[in-house]
């Protein structure tokens, strides 16, 4: 397993979700359908949120295909219970009754057995479900999840036959637990259940408190007397899990996944439902609202739902394997502590068929639990590879507030720009430099509360470049020092905690203490990353089998040095499993004589390198760690030693399964396993499997059971010696079975399953990385080399312009070549080494670091133009389904707005805002503008700033060429699952045609006290021409027309100069019937309008510092880093040409002697000479 398998000490049920509900579809065009991923899917709150808010056009319910992964059946069972009574009509509040509540009244209850009945009848087989009324739009993977989902659907059907005994105990638990939680929730206040309030937590935390007491006193949300009285049936769906029968859920299960704010916010309406200041109301109008929309898509046959149990890797790798390799038989476990087999059959053989690859991969919280690292390794495979697709990866990561930034870093064990080069995915706001969702009233939430948890985006570093086609895709290139030293490096930052006697030591913040006690890797992790990168980098001269001795070499050292060289053979061991070319250890003939006197091998033909040392381990040994229910969750592994001696070997990378060890009655010397279906809660043996090396068995032949040494685990468990082991036996014994193949339940597993592909093709652009033999080990540059004629070269000075965050423009005379980079890159360091013999130019580009200009910063808000547009880091909105603010009562809005528009700069943002305008010349220094304008708009128009009132109308001028851009503020929303607010606003573009015409009717408006200018430096007017597109089409549900200007041109925006028009014209004029709209002042100037949702743009906590002293700022200094004046034109922002230096102070600097001129008059009162 690529997971440390783990003993779960504190084992419980989450039957419900509770995080906020977030849109699956937010960043994809309207017009395209969605191949979904859900890994730890958890309840459907996503789903339902998706439903009733997604984006289309035309506006039908989009084409959906979810497939839905969780390694809790039980989620499962529930969710196909909603999803099926919803296909019966059933009403929406029964439906929430039954999925929410605990207690239920007994027309519920016979509701729940009544429908279990029901399911667990079509379910007796895979063909029976199929042809079912659900069969159509609900299938399975494979029959072991159709098994699992039985099972349950029995015991919740099976319940109201339960006898007294069983039934009392059941409530006597619920009645201790709910005694418990209520005891801490009467006596504190639990941050967290207000999250989904967003910016008006504070104002929802007693309330939402109160109704979590209420909840768990009742088992229900109903608030009448009259219902209460009725809820006296434990729901059984709330009693059955892995756990087996208990009650036995999470302490904070409650209806928390459903947005908050509009219950405590003040509202002109919420198309969800009637205002009202309850949560629980509140919630319960948005489920209904999900669920019609649901509904809707059912019958327009627009959706298909696909379920798997099992565990989220496991999954991952077998979908990856068929892919590989077209065989369904994966032989992949299902999950740790389970023998059966992943058989994707079934899956592949559906109609519709399945997706092999997803436009979307949402991993919820499992980033957290299994480690980000493995994630980012198991889920890129599975995206889409088409620049169409849009293809995305989601994961919700927890993190310390103190020490976001260090935190993330480390869960990658290298730089950002490193793993994005080697894995092919990099955090889409770390490079944007912002985000349009916003975590930072977690921020304002007291110091008791750390933690908080970051949606990290992660998309294909080079999908937001407007210039970037699969033509361009280079071919990513290393020289083998190079590739070793970046691997090593990434081996060493892994394992630097994992000593075998770790010292413990102090530690400043909890997340450190949990990232050495709770590690999320094995060897195997290692080795698949390595098996990924021979699949992804081009090796000159293809040895990868000499790379491969080269990091056994060098991670031995290594190893040996650390103390950790007992895990080298576990390492050489997974290399062979992921198909790495390992040269062995010892000779064909040396292996043979010495495995072959072996009496482990008596009988044994052609014995192979790797067998799978299998061992019985009673149960009772389980005790130590059995008796203790606190944290931490302890990871076994498997040791091979001498008897009473220090010499062992580690192997990380076990599977476990309760149950017997059985021969095979049809592969000789082979057995299977009989899986014991009360798992942890019988007294089955412990049968636990790994593969190792063949002649190791001959000098080690005790194997061990023991924990993994970390800190927490030799403080808690040190009496088990200082090598924590729960059980030895000898290889011979009856505990120990060294076999070929893996046993499995009804079938083995071979050796020799995985293929790991490399690239041999030499065609296309190479494009190397650089690392230094010195300091830092991270890629720092790359290197392109493409071919030029020798004639052109001959005399010709070529010329480089950066065209996009990822593309480079050669010219050579009229020869021009675009060269794609696998990273943004900064193309204003750029070298080029031009050899004319041989028409060779190699074309050498820095990679843009943390804040740096170039890249994304200089093209801050791409709009996609694959086959649909499509902005590439603002998430689409549905305008019309947002609840609307009152602006009128500004005494209860006034703090959060405040609050919330400031709350847009990171420290860094906050120290360039103090400094003058001329430290602001650049276009990535420009965001810092463009966040101060949004706070303007927002608190002028909530009229909240001066004592004038509402301002609707505004103006944005430039200093040269005035008026540009007419904004008609229509109100203010809820942007729910982005925790954020935006402006309704129609946007009135001016350009050389309408110049005089729109100034003058401004000018009317400005005169009757309607409208308020705001003038801004032309970085900043150019920065807006980048941004307005991509808030017009973040809500756009009108279609592009044949003759659309963007289109046409293939470029959005239409112009980048500041006099010019960014739009095209097909949205003017559509979106304007609501009462909002009707103002007898705009009635001019509204026909030319499009509608537009402009919000705030927030730091991004993993990227730098955002809440001042209380984050990572203390490394933050006065000037900007890495941002030296010089590198753009001081008036447009331009670095495509050579500059202009100001003769007088030598700082600013001009693309052209106009610039210089138009620019003077704002430079002329800040231009000095240097002081000598």
């Amino acid at each position: 397993m690529a997971h440390p398998v783990c003993w779960p000490s504190t084992p419980e049920f989450d039957p419900v979700g509770l995080d906020p509900a977030m849109s699956l579809t937010q960043d994809l065009s309207p017009e395209q359908s969605a191949d979904i991923l859900l890994l730890g899917c958890g309840d459907p709150r996503h789903i339902l949120y998706t439903m009733s808010t997604d984006v289309t056009c035309p506006h039908v319910p989009r084409k959906l295909d979810i497939t839905c992964c969780d390694i809790e059946p039980a989620v499962l069972a529930r969710n196909i219970i909603l999803f099926t009574l919803l296909e019966d009509d059933t009403p929406s509040n029964h439906v929430w009754d039954i999925f929410y509540h605990f207690k239920l009244t007994d027309h519920t209850y016979n509701v729940v057995t009544t429908h279990s009945r029901k399911l667990a009848n079509l379910a007796e087989s895979l063909e029976t479900w199929r042809l079912s009324k659900y069969g159509s739009f609900i299938k399975m993977v494979d029959a072991s999840s159709l098994s699992e989902l039985r099972d349950l659907w029995v015991l919740y059907a099976d319940f109201t036959n339960l006898s007294g005994e069983r039934l009392d105990r059941l409530h006597r638990e619920q009645t201790s637990m709910s005694e418990r939680v209520l005891v801490e929730a009467r006596t504190g206040v639990s941050y967290g259940l207000s999250r989904s309030a967003a910016g008006m937590w504070n104002e929802a935390l007693g309330p939402v408190n109160e109704q979590f007491v209420q909840y768990w006193e009742r088992g229900t949300t109903s608030a009448t007397q009259k219902e209460i009285k009725k809820t006296t049936r434990l729901n059984p769906t709330f009693c059955y899990s892995r756990l087996g029968e208990t009650f036995a859920i999470y302490d904070h299960s409650f209806p928390q996944g459903f947005h908050f704010a509009p219950a405590f916010t003040p509202l002109v309406f919420d198309p969800a439902g009637p205002a009202t200041n309850s949560a629980m109301t509140k919630s319960k109008q948005q489920f209904k609202a999900g669920c019609m929309e649901l509904q809707a898509s059912r019958k327009a046959q627009s959706i298909t739902f696909r379920f798997f149990a099992g565990d989220a890797l496991s999954f991952c790798r077998a979908l990856d394997l068929y892919n590989k390799t077209s065989n369904p038989q994966t032989r992949e476990f299902t999950s740790p502590w389970r023998g059966n087999p992943i058989d994707l059959t079934e899956h592949f053989a559906s109609s519709p068929p399945p997706p092999v690859t997803f436009d979307v991969i949402d991993s919820s919280d499992l980033s957290t639990d299994l480690g980000l690292f493995n994630i980012l390794l198991a889920t890129q495979p599975l995206l889409k590879k088409q620049p169409a697709s849009q293809a995305i990866l989601y994961t919700d990561l927890g993190l310390e507030k103190r020490s976001a930034s260090k935190d993330f870093q480390r869960s990658l064990h290298c730089s950002v720009s490193t793993a994005a080069l080697l894995l092919g995915l990099v955090p889409r706001p770390y490079v944007s430099l912002f985000t349009s969702t916003c975590v930072m009233h977690m921020f304002t939430i007291t110091e008791l509360h750390s933690s908080f948890v970051e949606r990290i985006a992660w998309v294909d570093p080079m999908s937001g470049d407007q210039h970037f086609h699969s033509e361009l895709r280079p071919v990513i290139c290393a020289e083998p020092f190079e590739l070793i030293i970046l691997l090593a490096n990434i081996y060493r930052e892994m394992t630097e905690h994992d000593s075998p006697k770790p010292v413990l030591t102090p530690y400043v913040f909890s997340s450190q203490l949990r990232a050495t006690s709770e590690p999320h890797f094995t060897r195997e992790t290692f080795a698949i990353l390595v098996s990924r990168v021979k699949s992804r980098i081009y090796l000159p001269g293809g040895d990868w089998a000499g790379v491969v001795r080269m990091i056994r070499n060098l991670l031995g050292v290594a190893d040996h040095d650390s103390g950790l060289i007992t895990h080298i053979r576990d390492l050489e061991v997974q290399f062979r499993l992921h198909d790495l070319p390992v040269e062995p250890m010892m000779s064909d003939a040396h292996f043979k004589r010495k495995v072959e006197n072996s009496p482990i091998f008596r009988g044994w033909t052609n014995i192979p390198r790797l067998v799978c040392v299998t061992v019985v381990v009673p149960s009772e040994k389980l005790n130590p760690i059995r008796r203790d229910g606190a944290g931490p969750w302890p990871r076994l592994v498997c040791e091979l030693g001498v008897d009473n001696d220090d010499r062992y070997v580690t192997y990380s990378s076990i599977q476990t399964v309760w149950g017997e060890l059985v021969p095979s009655p049809r592969l000789n010397a082979e057995y299977l396993i009989e899986e014991d279906p009360e798992r942890f809660r019988g007294t089955s043996d412990l049968i636990i499997s790994f593969w190792a090396d063949a002649d190791l068995l001959v000098s080690r032949p005790f194997v061990s059971l023991c924990l993994r040494r970390t800190q927490l685990v030799v403080l808690k468990y040190g009496a088990l010696g200082s090598r924590l082991q729960l059980f030895t036996a000898q290889v011979g014994g009856e505990r120990v079975h060294i076999l070929r193949e893996r046993p499995m339940a009804g079938q083995t597993q071979p050796a020799h399953r995985y293929v790991s592909s490399s690239l041999t093709d030499d065609q296309g652009t190479k494009c190397h990385l650089v690392v230094p033999t010195r300091g830092v080990k991270d890629v720092t540059s790359l290197r392109a080399r493409i071919q030029i004629d020798d004639v052109v070269l001959r005399g010709v000075k070529p010329i480089i312009t950066q065209l996009g965050p990822c593309t480079i423009e050669l010219a050579f005379g009229n020869e021009k070549r675009v060269v794609g980079f696998p990273y943004p890159v900064r193309h204003t360091d750029c070298t080029l080494n031009v050899d004319q013999n041989t028409g060779q130019v190699d074309v050498s580009a820095p990679i843009v670091g943390p804040i740096q200009i170039g890249g994304y910063p200089a093209t801050p808000f791409p709009i996609l133009q694959h086959t649909h547009a499509s902005p590439w880091n603002i998430h689409h909105l549905y305008i019309d389904r947002m609840p609307k603010v009152d602006i009128q009562q500004k005494s209860r809005i006034r703090k959060w707005l405040v609050e919330h528009t400031t709350s847009q700069m990171s420290d860094r943002e906050r120290i360039v805002r103090q400094g003058t305008q001329t430290t602001r010349w650049q276009l990535s220094d420009a965001l810092v503008g463009v966040k101060e304008m949004i706070t303007l708009l927002v608190q002028d128009y909530a009229g909240i700033r001066n004592s004038q009132g509402s301002v609707t109308t505004f103006g944005f001028t430039e200093p040269t060429h005035g008026l540009y851009l007419v904004i008609f503020v229509g109100g203010l929303r809820l942007d729910l699952a982005g925790a954020t607010l935006a402006l309704d606003c129609a946007i009135v573009p001016v350009s050389p045609k309408t110049i005089q015409s729109i100034s003058s009717e401004f000018t009317r408006l400005e005169s009757q006290t309607q409208a308020q200018k705001l003038q801004r430096s032309t970085a900043e007017a150019i920065a807006w021409k980048h941004l307005i597109p991509a808030f017009v089409e973040r809500i756009r549900t009108w279609p592009h027309l044949s003759d659309c200007e963007h289109k046409v041109s293939g470029k959005i925006p239409l112009n980048k100069s500041v006099e010019s028009d960014p739009l095209c014209k097909c949205g003017r004029g559509i979106g304007f019937s609501g009462p909002e709209w009707q103002n007898p002042a705009w009635k001019e100037l509204l026909p030319n309008a499009t509608r537009a949702a402009i919000s705030p743009l927030f730091g991004v906590p993993i990227l730098e510092g955002v809440a001042g002293s209380k984050s990572e700022s203390q490394d933050i200094k006065p000037a900007v880093p890495e941002l030296e004046p010089g590198n753009s034109c001081w008036k447009c922002g331009n670095t495509s040409r050579p500059l202009l230096v100001c003769t007088k102070c030598k700082r600013a600097k001009y693309c052209s002697k106009d610039c210089q001129v138009t620019h003077w008059k704002e430079h002329k009162s800040e231009c000095q000479a240097p002081s000598s």
